[in-house]
C-alpha cells in the first residue's frame, strides 16, 4: 500500500506567508504559475485562507477606517520598540490603534472604539520589562483598549474574552514581524497575523504564565509572517 506524502508544517516552508499573499495578488500569469508549486504544498485550509487574505482589504477599504494609518515610519519605530528600541508612547499608541482597527474590521467589529490613551498606558507598563512583547500583550488584554461608547449596550458588537486575546496576540505578532522586506502592505501583514493567531492561540495560552518561553514563542511565530 502506497503512503501519501506528509504535508509540511507551514512554519517550515521556505517562503514567508507574506510572499504567498503577494504572489496571489499578482495579475500576471507568470507570477501565479511560479507560485503554484509552493501553494500546492500547503494544506487546503491554509491555502484557502491565504487566497481570502489576498482578496480582502483593498487600500480604499483601509483608507475609509476611522482610525488613521500613522505611516510606515511610525509603525516601524513601534515595531522596533517591541524588540527593545526606544519609542514614544504616542507612536506606539498610534500604531496599536491602527493595527487594532484593521483586526476589528476583519472580525466584523469595526463599531468598537479604540483608546490610544489606554494603549499608551499599556506601553508605559511594558517598556521597562525584559519581556516587552509579552507584557504589552497582557496589558492590552487586561485593560479596556476597545469598547462601546459610554451609555451604550454591548449588543452584537461585544467582544468575548477569547476574541480579545486573539486580537492582541495578532497585534503583537504583526509588530514583531520583519519589516526589512518592502512591498507588503501593513493590512496584509495584519491579516496574516490574524490567521496565525488563530493557529497558535492554544499554544500561546498554554505558556501565558511563562514569560521567557512565551517571548521566544511569539518571536518564533512572527518569523513565519
Amino acid at each position: 500500500m502506497r503512503h501519501l506524502p506528509t504535508l509540511p508544517d507551514p512554519g517550515e516552508l521556505a517562503l514567508p506567508l507574506r510572499d504567498f499573499v503577494r504572489g496571489l495578488r499578482q495579475k500576471t500569469a507568470p507570477s501565479r504559475s511560479r507560485l503554484k508549486p509552493a501553494l500546492e504544498l500547503l494544506p487546503t485550509p491554509l491555502r484557502d485562507r491565504l487566497e481570502q487574505i489576498a482578496r480582502d482589504f483593498s487600500e480604499g477599504e483601509v483608507a475609509s477606517m476611522r482610525v488613521r494609518n500613522p505611516g510606515d515610519a511610525v509603525i516601524a519605530r513601534a515595531a522596533a520598540g517591541l524588540k527593545g528600541a526606544d519609542v514614544a508612547s504616542a507612536e506606539m499608541a498610534a500604531a496599536t490603534a491602527f493595527g487594532t482597527a484593521v483586526l476589528l474590521k476583519a472580525a466584523g467589529k469595526s463599531d468598537l472604539l479604540i483608546s490610544e490613551t489606554v494603549a499608551a498606558i499599556c506601553w508605559y507598563e511594558a517598556r521597562h520589562s525584559p519581556h516587552r512583547a509579552v507584557t504589552y500583550m497582557h496589558a492590552l488584554n487586561e485593560r479596556e483598549l476597545v469598547g462601546t461608547a459610554p451609555g451604550l449596550a454591548h449588543g452584537a458588537i461585544h467582544l468575548g474574552e477569547a476574541d480579545h486575546r486573539r486580537i492582541y496576540l495578532a497585534l503583537v505578532l504583526w509588530l514583531l514581524a520583519d519589516r526589512s522586506i518592502s512591498g507588503v502592505a501593513e493590512a496584509d501583514l495584519l491579516n496574516i497575523s490574524r490567521w496565525l493567531a488563530d493557529d497558535v492561540a492554544d499554544e500561546v495560552d498554554s505558556c501565558r504564565h511563562q514569560p521567557d518561553r512565551l517571548e521566544r514563542l511569539l518571536r518564533e511565530h512572527a518569523e513565519r509572517i
